[in-house]
């Protein structure tokens, strides 16, 4: 039955607590923590406010457990932990009294004089600990606005507050100027209270909330307990008012952030404790008054506004007809807009006749304000429209904010769909703005795919169902219904689902510019035209996107840039060859090759004029070379011109452009072309020239000035048509001159030349006429004649050298040139060529000979093979080619353009031969190499000098590089030795330095555009990279402010030490004051001295030239010490060996994520190194060979010299082992191990694996007899040789060596590595030894105990009301209590509940929950209470308090919960069997009981089962034979003790009813309880070394084969047999 003790215990424990808290109160922080609970449970007593601010300070609204379940529909999130409160648990006693005359209040006397006595029933008052939750640990429906509404700042809410505040005050409240900093006080004797005016609204509210607290709190007349008052000193009173304050401020959400308490902690320190609760109730209790009392008046202050504002309600009406020649304009007085609309909504047809009067029924006021015949015009917001022949009432707001929302911008992300129904006669068009196209065109898929009894046609219905957030843009009821539409994608109730990517180009342009102008006009007419003009002529739709969105950028932020994007975009459409097709018609056409362009008939039929190659295309994709006219006329459909064939037309009309227009080519053209020409010379702006302008020649004569062509410009030239004088061209450039015609009007001093009939005359326009000057005529000619010869003389010099550099060739055809025609060569070479080249000594020279690429052009020329006897011959005969080639047509045949490589350059003149060997490198992207042994002599010019060597072959000198480079070891400075350098089209730099015996990057190749721009180079640069490897780069910056200090530092000490001071430290001292100062300018570096170079590694520089590739594997010599590291799977395997390459350390550094250089970095760091040092590289390979001998030699000298200890070591683990083994299947140790030995020495020879065996040990748990049922042979095998321990352990084990049964687990060892069987066999013995002694004294585990009783209360609610029965030790006691409770005298609904104590815990903080409440036994809400779920006894009272009340309704079930109690006791039972086992098995326990607990679940129970019938069987071999019920049990060992627990654990397994179906077990489930040394973490394979085939790959290839033969056979792949991670020790 109850202890009426306990919960008196409980208070008195909870009430200790609180007076601790009390006293740790008084610091700054935990204070205002206080009272900011305080602010938000003012009501609570000051005992739970001071709870609630301990356990929780930041709760914000508690209730129990069923009250927010009964009360707000939400429940306790699982685990969490409640907040405990002292509740009122007042109970009733019954004693005897005198019984009192109700009227005199006399004690009433009996007839013997003696007091009559009564029994009265007296309430006791009490307190219970309850445990209540805050809504933060709660989940549910979500809570009405309980807040408290904050301090806005508006003027409404803060005089609302004040007026509240002043009418809460008990004195009145004044403002004026207060003398001095003080912002406000309580006169005590005026009983005011004055604030400073003119203060802000916040610092206001807070000052009066201050002084209205000292006058409710320290107004001695108005006080009560005026002792009280006059007992508080000044600094009370202060900390009373201003924590009140704070509080009040803190609930009303007014900024509190300049409050401190930080003398908090001064003032109570002098206080009991008494007197320190004194204040804080008080503190609360005048907090709460003051809240209430403003909450309660602001309530009807702004119950008063909204009857206020009720009456000031207004709305504007519009009654009207169709057409407006009727309407009425409304002033609705007394309704607002939602009012006024249902109000009309509910009008009758009576009601309709007089709408006015209808209203005013309803107790409106109305007015009109305008009709069909006023004359006087207003503004007015309309808020309702009614249509009196259409009945339609419309909400203006709503429909206004429908079509604000409709035309909001559409973002990037948004997708827009049309919907359309049946016939197409009604659509909307909605954005969908939550999801991406392809989620919304799988919705819209799935939706056309429905049936009409999947749904009911609702599109907005069923995809906001399935998530999509909607908003209408238009409609055909009246949205936007006439604005331009656009879509992603469009429904259609009768064809489906349709993209816009379905769209012709011009659509998808216009869709796209409606997108963008929605809501918004962003384009003018002209750049909408643009925008579909070139998505129509390009479709290419996302650089249409990108023109329209930039040109929108443009308009909005760079509108000066705008012109400069539309000229852009207009000339990719400009540059097609025809203006009236785009790509979009020929891709629409059928044809869609992207080398192919468009063309009309009509532009076909001009290029095809031209010799340009023009096809006819088909539908099919097909196209047809076009080979005369009429194939061209006949064809109907489109087209086309080949890409390339267009740009080298293109390019010939620009070269003969710019050809006829420079002045020496047109000139070139007047004075010797084959037509008849004229030409206009007008003179020069010059200073010579001004002085003779537009003077006669008689004038000229009188000066002797002469006509010279120097003071002359050719301004025009035209073909001299027959018949045309003079005069005729006098009278045209002044009448009628020509558009291209850019000189003044034909005047006097002007000069014309003609060209008749192959003679060039020269006529001077005098006043009268034209004046002949002969002399202008000759100095023309003698110009270009001079021109003629130096072109000559130069192109023979360039002849002349070449054919001397090539004259031991061909020493007899020394002086033979040819100009040689392509198409002729072909008859006498066996070359093929696409172009003419002039070729020097030797008519089949290759390309390195050609001088010029003359092309076909030449043939028209010069007939084929045509010998010039001297260069000078050729020379003439060239310039004279070339000239001709200037007024050629473009022709297809001659590929003039289509193959001109050097065309332009080389038809002014011939090119000087560097500038053309320079072109010609370019165009061919030549790139050549050189080498430098040592840098530092050839630069100083030294008498060792290095010599500068030359290659044309990349490899060739980097094979160069290579074998100086290996030299450079023994220099230790920073010079540049060894050097690579490139020569890029006849520029040369260096590329790479060996500099401190590293590769160092030089990156004078970044300024060199034709380095940055020759794809070879940078091909090279990566080879570089790939194949020499760059370990550094030199980088130049600027110093640092701190490094130019420390320079000038430097020098400051250096100056003072050469000053013979022999003590600088004083100076020393003061030197970062006077830099400071700014007086160490005369120190400071010089712009050249701040500039730094230094080297930094490759891994480190942001690289935007090539991929730098991770070396797998470095080695280098630092210090006195060697490293080397190298990649592998955890990470990077690394050693350290010392100058004898003897290995000091050496490890894995287990993180891959980061690159080998920086692990290296962490690594020499760990060994006492750092970048800074020295590292010379060394050849990997050669430093493993290097350091495997020296540990072959130290294994050598070990063997000999402990070969006997060894020996014995071995010798002895063996007999040990013979005599404690139990033989398997009659096999002893020694034939185990023989047989072990014979398998592994077959599959050495089957992998040709190069290791020697030593010796085969039997271990593990087997050889000292202490194995398990299942437990595995451990054998352990010594080896010599380099293969890895991993790599051998993974072909000893591949097959699953079984012998008797058993599986064998070959573990291969070596010394260097895990060590000799000597070094390991004594770990191991250990290991069994600590094995054995542990199963002997299994660890326990210290769990503390818990106690399971019961509860029985009259009200289930309130423990309180009622009876309250507790410690109940039984079901069958708590069933007896609860049915004897009277059901007429019940206070609530009766309840049985559940108790649990942990020894060593204060009983407040028991788990006590209700499981019976009235009929009904409620399981779900375990869910969240895991205190008791994970107690096995308390799921067992649970299960027998259902099963003794089977009339009872049970919601919800125990079965996870009891799988959960079985797991863990079969968890602790492996636990308990090997303790040592378990805990290197198992590395998360409580991992390992869910996944035991979901197996029970669902009935994967099998290895469960083979494992406590495996423990059963070991102890039916020890005697036992009555496990199951038979026979006696022979004695009560521990093997008897454990397998009678295996059996209670199988039974509980089989009487457990599974949720799901069992399973096949699969064979690892076994491996999770017998788990012995072998079967650990996977261990992963390390990196083989390079150079050797590695044994893994040998075994990889094997198991690639088995698995193939055995696939069939396979129903399920074997588990690789893993290495164990860690060894027996």
């Amino acid at each position: 039955m109850a202890d009426a003790k306990t919960e008196k215990q409980k208070v008195q424990e909870i009430t200790e607590k609180l007076e601790q808290g009390i006293k740790e109160l008084f610091e700054s922080e935990k204070y205002k923590t206080y009272l900011n609970t305080m602010s938000k449970f003012h009501n609570y007593s000051f005992n739970n406010t001071m709870l609630i601010a301990m356990q929780k300070p930041d709760a914000t609204l508690v209730a129990g457990f069923k009250a927010w379940q009964k009360n707000f529909d939400r429940h306790v999130k699982k685990g969490e932990k409640g907040i405990r409160i002292l509740a009122p648990a007042p109970y009733k006693i019954k004693e005897e009294q005198e019984k009192l005359d109700p009227v005199t209040g006399e004690i009433m006397l009996d007839k013997n004089g003696m007091p009559i006595t009564e029994e009265v029933e007296i309430k006791i008052p009490a307190f219970r600990v309850v445990p209540v939750f805050d809504v933060s640990q709660t989940d549910g429906k979500e809570l009405p606005d309980i807040g408290v509404n904050e301090l806005s700042g508006s003027v409404e809410d803060y005089e609302d507050f004040m007026q509240a505040l002043t009418e809460v005050s008990p004195v009145p409240i004044t403002y004026e100027d207060i003398e001095g900093e003080a912002k406000g006080y309580f006169h005590t004797t005026d009983h005011r209270i004055a604030i400073q005016e003119g203060m802000s609204q916040s610092q206001t509210v807070k000052t009066a909330i201050h002084e209205v607290a000292h006058a409710k709190l320290h107004d001695r007349e108005r006080n009560q307990d005026i002792d009280a008052v006059l007992d508080k000193d000044r600094n009370t009173k202060e900390v009373e008012a201003e924590s009140v304050a704070y509080t009040v401020c803190q609930h009303f959400g007014i900024d509190t952030s300049d409050y401190s308490f930080g003398y908090i902690a001064g003032w109570s320190s002098d206080r009991d404790m008494k007197e320190l609760k004194s204040s804080l109730d008080t503190i609360r209790k005048t907090a709460s008054e003051l809240i209430t009392g403003i909450e309660d008046r602001l309530a009807e202050l702004q119950k008063d506004r909204a009857v206020e504002q009720e009456q000031n309600k207004e709305s504007i009406l519009l009654i009207q007809n169709d057409d407006l020649t009727k309407y009425s304009l409304v002033s609705v007085v007394g309704m607002d807009r939602q009012e006024l609309m249902d109000v009309l909504s509910a009008m009758s047809e009576d009601d309709k006749l007089s709408i006015q009067a209808y209203l005013e029924s309803k107790g409106a006021w109305t007015t009109e304000i305008a009709n069909e015949d006023t004359k006087e015009f207003g503004e007015y917001h309309l808020d309702v429209r009614y249509n009196t022949d259409t009945e339609e009432l419309v909400d203006m707001k709503e429909r206004k904010e429908i079509y604000d929302k409709s035309m909001e911008p559409i973002a990037a992300g948004d997708v827009v769909v049309k919907f359309s129904g049946s016939m197409g006669s009604e659509w909307e068009i909605s954005k969908i703005t939550n999801m991406s196209p392809d989620e919304v065109k799988k919705l819209l898929y799935d939706m056309a795919l429905l049936n009409e009894n999947e749904w009911d046609g609702d599109y907005n219905l069923y995809l906001k169902e399935h998530g999509a957030e909607m908003t209408l843009i238009s409609s055909s009821a009246g949205l936007n219904e006439h604005a331009p539409q656009f879509f992603d994608f469009a429904y259609d109730a009768d064809t489906g689902v349709s993209a816009s990517t379905e769209l012709s180009a011009i659509q998808q342009a216009e869709n796209l510019i409606n997108r963008m102008e929605h809501g918004a006009t962003v384009f003018t007419d002209d750049e909408r035209n643009l925008i579909v003009n070139y998505n129509y002529k390009l479709d290419d739709m996302e650089k249409t996107r990108e023109l329209a969105e930039k040109l929108a950028y443009m308009i909005e932020n760079q509108p000066v840039n705008e012109a400069l994007t539309v000229i852009d975009a207009q000339a990719e459409i400009d540059a097609l060859p025809d203006g009236m097709i785009g790509l979009s018609e020929m891709h629409e056409y059928g044809y869609s090759w992207n080398e192919m362009l468009p063309l009309t008939k009509d532009k076909a039929t001009e290029l095809f004029g031209e010799d340009v190659a023009v096809y006819q295309l088909h539908e099919d994709g097909s196209e047809t070379l076009i080979e005369d006219l009429e194939e061209l006329k006949e064809h109907e459909g489109i087209f086309g011109v080949e890409k390339d064939d267009w740009s080298a037309y293109l390019e010939h009309q620009s070269m003969k452009q710019e050809l006829e227009e420079s002045p020496a080519n047109r000139e070139a053209q007047l004075l010797f072309g084959s037509e008849d020409r004229f030409g206009i010379y007008q003179l020069k702006d010059t200073e010579e020239a001004r002085d003779i302008h537009f003077m006669g020649m008689d004038y000229l004569e009188s000066k002797g000035i002469a006509v010279t062509k120097e003071n002359y410009d050719l301004l025009y030239t035209a073909p001299l048509e027959e018949g045309t004088s003079l005069e005729d061209i006098y009278t045209r450039f002044n009448i009628d001159r020509p558009a291209d015609f850019r000189g003044h009007s034909l005047s006097v001093s002007d000069v014309v030349v003609l060209h008749q009939n192959g003679e060039n005359t020269s006529h001077y326009v005098d006043s009268f006429g034209y004046r002949e000057v002969p002399e202008f005529t000759k100095e023309l000619m003698a110009e270009h004649t001079k021109e003629q010869a130096s072109v000559i003389d130069e192109t023979t010099e360039i002849l002349s050298e070449i054919a001397q550099e090539h004259a031991n060739d061909e020493p007899d055809r020394e002086n033979e040139v040819f100009l040689v025609n392509y198409n002729e060569w072909r008859e006498v070479s066996t070359l093929d060529f696409e172009q003419n080249y002039f070729a020097i000594d030797d008519p089949y020279a290759d390309g390195d000979f050609r001088l010029l690429h003359l092309q076909n052009q030449i043939k028209d020329i010069t007939p084929a093979g045509v010998h010039y006897d001297t260069y000078e011959e050729a020379a003439a005969a060239l310039y004279e080619a070339e000239r001709e080639m200037a007024n050629m047509p473009f022709n297809k045949e001659n590929n003039i353009g289509s193959y001109m490589v050097n065309g332009r350059a080389q038809l002014e003149r011939i090119m000087e031969a560097r500038q053309l060997q320079k072109h010609m490198d370019i165009e061919n992207d030549k790139v050549s190499y050189y080498v430098i042994a040592d840098l530092s002599t050839w630069a100083e010019n030294s008498p060792e000098r290095s010599k500068l060597e030359r290659f044309d072959s990349i490899s060739e000198a980097m094979e160069a590089f290579q074998a100086y480079r290996g030299k450079d070891a023994q220099y230790s400075d920073d010079k540049a030795r060894t050097t690579f350098g490139v020569s890029v089209h006849g520029i040369e730099f260096d590329v790479i330095h060996v500099r401190n015996n590293e590769n160092v990057l030089s990156l004078d190749f970044t300024h060199s555009s034709e380095a940055k721009e020759s794809k070879h180079f940078m091909d090279d640069l990566q080879m570089l990279s790939d194949s020499i490897g760059i370990d550094k780069v030199r980088v130049h910056r600027d110093m640092t402010p701190e490094e130019v200090k420390d320079f000038v530092k430097q020098r400051f000490e250096y100056q003072l030490k050469q000053g013979g001071l022999d003590d600088i430290s004083l100076y020393m001292s003061r030197f970062d004051t006077l830099y400071e100062q700014g007086k160490m300018e005369k120190l400071m570096p010089t712009a050249n001295q701040k500039h730094i170079e230094e080297n930094v590694p490759i891994t480190e520089w942001d690289n935007p030239y090539f991929e730098v590739k991770e070396p797998e594997q470095m080695a280098f010599s630092i210090k006195d010490k060697f490293v080397s590291i190298q990649t592998c799977t955890e990470g990077y395997d690394y050693s350290v060996f010392d100058a004898d390459y003897k290995l000091i350390d050496g490890g894995v550094y287990d993180n891959p994520d980061i690159s080998i250089h920086a692990a290296l970095k962490d690594v020499l760091e760990d060994f006492g190194l750092s970048e800074q040092d020295k590292r010379i590289p060394v050849d990997y390979e050669e430093l493993m060979e290097k350091t495997e001998a020296v540990e072959r030699e130290q294994l050598n000298e070990r063997i000999r010299a402990e070969a006997p200890e060894a020996d014995r070591v071995v010798a002895d683990f063996k007999a040990k082992t013979e005599e404690l083994f139990n033989g398997i299947n009659g096999q002893t140790q020694d034939d185990i191990e023989q047989t072990v030995w014979a398998y592994m020495q077959s599959k050495i020879d089957e992998y040709e694996i190069d290791v020697e065996l030593v010796d085969v040990v039997v271990s593990g748990s087997r050889c000292r007899g202490l194995e398990k049922a299942g437990s595995d042979l451990d054998v352990v095998v010594e080896y010599k040789g380099r293969e890895h321990e991993d790599d051998l352990f993974n072909v000893f084990n591949e097959d699953g060596l079984m012998i008797g049964g058993i599986k064998v687990d070959i573990n291969p060892i070596t010394e260097g590595k895990t060590g000799t069987l000597a070094t390991y066999l004594p770990g191991v013995e250990s290991y069994l030894a600590e094995k054995q002694a542990m199963q002997k004294a299994p660890a326990v585990e210290v769990i503390p105990e818990k106690t399971v009783t019961l509860t029985v209360a009259e009200c289930g609610e309130f423990h309180s009301l009622g009876e309250f029965h507790e410690n109940i030790a039984s079901v069958e006691e708590a069933i007896a209590v609860w049915k004897s409770i009277p059901p007429e005298r019940m206070n609530g609904i009766p309840s049985i509940g559940i108790n649990i104590h942990t020894e060593g815990t204060e009983r407040y903080e028991d788990v006590e929950m209700d499981i019976l409440s009235g009929k009904v036994i409620d399981l779900e809400v375990l869910d969240y209470v895991p205190d008791i779920t994970d107690d096995p006894k308390a799921i067992e009272v649970i299960a027998e308090l259902i099963d003794k009340l089977p009339d009872i309704e049970v919601r919800g079930s125990l079965e996870k919960w009891q799988a959960a109690i079985l797991a863990t006791e079969i968890d602790q039972f492996s636990y308990d069997y090997d303790t040592y086992q378990y805990q290197d098995t198992v590395e998360d326990r409580e991992a390992q009981v869910a996944n035991i607990t979901e197996d029970i679940r669902n009935g994967n129970t099998g290895y469960l089962n083979d494992f406590l019938n495996a423990v059963i069987s070991e102890g039916v071999r020890e005697g036992i034979t009555d496990i199951f019920g038979q026979g006696v049990e022979i004695d009560d060992s521990e093997a008897v003790q454990t397998a009678r627990r295996a059996k209670e654990l199988l039974d509980k397994l089989a009487e457990y009813k599974p949720l799901a179906k069992i399973e096949e077990l699969e064979e690892q489930n076994y491996n999770m309880i017998d788990n012995v040394l072998n079967n650990g973490a996977e261990k992963k394979e390390q990196e083989q070394t390079k150079g050797r085939i590695s044994i893994k790959e040998k075994l990889a290839e094997k198991k690639a084969v088995i698995e193939q033969r055995d696939k069939a056979e396979r129903t399920s792949p074997e588990k690789e047999t893993e290495k164990k991670s860690q060894r027996e020790m």
